[in-house]
């Protein structure tokens, strides 16, 4: 049995992890900024902790308890893609390296930092991207995970074993990502519909979530890689893919709306005001960095041999399990 101490844990991501490691029978220290937003964890046997992350005197009065920490799994971040960068830096850059510097006081073995494949940028490029194959990220929240990674690297020592885990297009019930808006939106068939023809080139790796925790609760419970690593889905499909198996699935007969001369224009410029406002709906999300290509596409064999990585549910399982997990999201809802 493993002592995990989790931050984001009452996220899409991290609420799945702590369900799995319960089950599992290990001890769980879990720190929010609200601790109320983890009451149900606390009657579950889970151990639950306030604390802000981006303050020191904070982070510095956490109690874990008798037993010492064996791993942190850092999920908690500020996901806002065009958000500002001063709030971003003090969350996802302040945060993380206050957390691992704490996390080597106190003897820590293991540091799991959940980045992003916004870390690196967009590409024009067919051949999909290795963890060195970088390009300047194209959203500040992009941007904050990048210069996380720098700063985790720069304080990291030989005692505890950082790994960095660039996720990517994770998604399952519960989730807001990508499915729910192109659901949403073959059931309206306007609004954001007719910028689809614009942006149908786009290249996702769906990763379904409890591919992802079942990745993370082995390297707890076993160690093993160290460094970065990307994990994201085995197959590669344009979002004109995607909204076919999502049609499909509901059932819902679309024609593509034609493009008009002046659209692409109109959605150049609509980019430009979201990112200015610190907003990002999501064909804000799918322009940004259109000038560098569409491609967000990725090798993930490094994660294949060190760590045992292995996506089993495929995109079509992976939707069908979503769409009759819960509703469609609200449209423009952010990724």
């Amino acid at each position: 049995m493993k002592h995990v101490l989790i931050t984001g844990s009452s996220g899409f991501i991290g609420s799945a992890l702590v369900k799995r490691l319960l089950q599992r029978g290990h001890e769980l220290s879990l720190v929010s900024r609200d601790r109320r937003r983890l009451g149900v964890y606390g009657s579950q046997g889970a151990r639950t902790i306030e604390a802000d992350l981006g303050n020191r005197i904070s982070l510095n009065a956490i109690d874990t308890g008798p037993n010492p920490i064996d791993a942190v799994v850092h999920l908690a971040a500020s996901v806002s893609y065009f958000g500002r960068d001063f709030a971003l830096h003090r969350v996802n850059v302040l945060g993380s390296y206050h957390l691992l510097q704490w996390a080597i006081q106190r003897g820590v073995r293991q540091y799991l930092f959940a980045s992003s494949i916004e870390a690196m940028g967009t590409r024009g490029d067919p051949d999909p991207a290795g963890e060195e194959d970088c390009t300047p990220p194209v959203s500040s929240y992009g941007r904050s995970k990048l210069d996380a990674e720098h700063a985790l690297l720069s304080v990291q020592n030989g005692n505890v074993n950082l790994l960095i885990l660039r996720l990517g297009n994770i998604y399952g019930p519960g989730s807001s990502f990508l499915i729910p808006f192109l659901a949403d939106v073959l059931r309206r068939q306007r609004g954001s519909f007719r910028y689809l023809p614009l942006v149908l080139n786009q290249v996702f790796q769906l990763l379904y979530i409890d591919d992802l925790v079942e990745t993370l609760v082995s390297v707890i419970e076993q160690g093993g890689g160290k460094g970065t690593y990307i994990l994201a889905g085995k197959e590669m499909l344009t979002l004109e893919e995607l909204l076919n198996l999502t049609a499909e699935r509901l059932r819902i007969a679309y024609a593509m709306p034609s493009v008009r001369k002046w659209l692409p224009s109109v959605l150049r410029v609509r980019t430009e005001l979201a990112a200015l406002a610190g907003i990002a709906d999501f064909p804000a999300f799918l322009m940004a960095g259109e000038n560098r290509g569409p491609r967000r596409t990725y090798r993930i064999d490094k994660a294949i041999r060190d760590l045992g990585f292995a996506p089993r549910t495929s995109p079509a399982e992976g939707i069908r399990l979503m769409l009759e997990g819960r509703d469609a999201a609200p449209e423009g809802a952010v990724p």
